[in-house]
């Protein structure tokens, strides 16, 4: 019976004597469900089920910190014309 290393383990690089961590949550996902003995997969399974089911979290709208802050300068838009007109983010030639 062959022992795995654990899935963050580091491996030798083939660059030479340069050691490399390569891990993403799903790879150590996958190894974790390779290592899951039998008798506990139908549990495991079970589990991913329901939460792939599970609707998302609602949020409330606006955010709390939504128009939290007061603005400096007068309401933009009330005067977008005027703005646009004086060729607003434009170079002088």
């Amino acid at each position: 019976m062959s022992r795995r290393a654990p899935p963050n383990a580091p491996t030798a690089s083939p660059l030479g004597r340069t050691l490399t961590v390569v891990s993403t949550p799903r790879e150590e996902l996958r190894e974790l469900v390779e290592q899951l003995p039998d008798e506990h997969v139908p549990a495991a399974l079970s589990e991913f089920k329901a939460r792939l089911a599970e609707p998302p979290p609602q949020r409330p709208w606006p955010p709390a910190w939504f128009a939290a802050a007061e603005g400096s300068a007068p309401d933009v838009s009330e005067r977008a014309e005027e703005i646009l007109a004086e060729g607003f983010a434009r170079r002088p030639a």
